[in-house]
């Protein structure tokens, strides 16, 4: 099942895009929901919102959203968070851009976790979407792609305390 349009800004209209930040840290605020080939998303910072919050050292950040940001729900992360995922326009895209993202936006470095760009129709355009919505001088990360169909796959079984970046998805079974 692809995400129309209209159910997209049903979505980013459903986020509490004014929840404190009490409730930002938790998690307990109004989320628009979506799915994506099948994929439950949950948005959390639709696009033209702002995303902010406080890196390790202390430093408040602030990046305006390029496009809709959330998270696969019923996943984790190495954060202990959900396995985040930009959200690009072409919702009929089967291409899935990886990015492995390092602490502080510096590679190489400690891996933080990675991050998901999904309806987008290149690499390119993945990474492109994804620096779009950090401020300038953030590092891209090692990046890979997959389809659809893999990364299902990796969100079962998948190592999400490891780089996406290497890890092998069995495609027996799949010609």
């Amino acid at each position: 099942m692809t995400t129309s349009k209209s159910q997209l800004n049903k979505a980013r209209k459903a986020t509490d895009v004014n929840a404190s930040a009490a409730q930002r840290e938790v998690g307990n605020y109004a989320k628009g929901r979506i799915k994506f080939k099948g994929i439950d998303i949950a948005i959390e910072n639709p696009k033209g919102s702002t995303r902010s919050g406080t890196d390790p050292s202390g430093k408040s950040w602030s990046n305006l959203q390029k496009c809709d940001y959330g998270y696969f729900t019923g996943t984790k992360a190495i954060d202990g968070d959900a396995i985040d995922v930009f959200v690009g326009p072409n919702m009929d895209s089967e291409l899935i851009v990886a990015i492995d993202q390092y602490v502080g936006g510096k590679y190489p470095g400690t891996f933080d976790e990675t991050k998901f760009v999904i309806g987008v129709d290149s690499k390119k355009e993945g990474e492109d979407l994804y620096l779009g919505n950090y401020a300038s001088g953030w590092t891209l990360g090692p990046s890979s792609t997959c389809t659809v169909w893999q990364l299902r796959k990796w969100l079962a079984a998948g190592s999400h305390k490891k780089p996406f970046n290497g890890q092998f998805i069995k495609v027996a079974g799949r010609i």
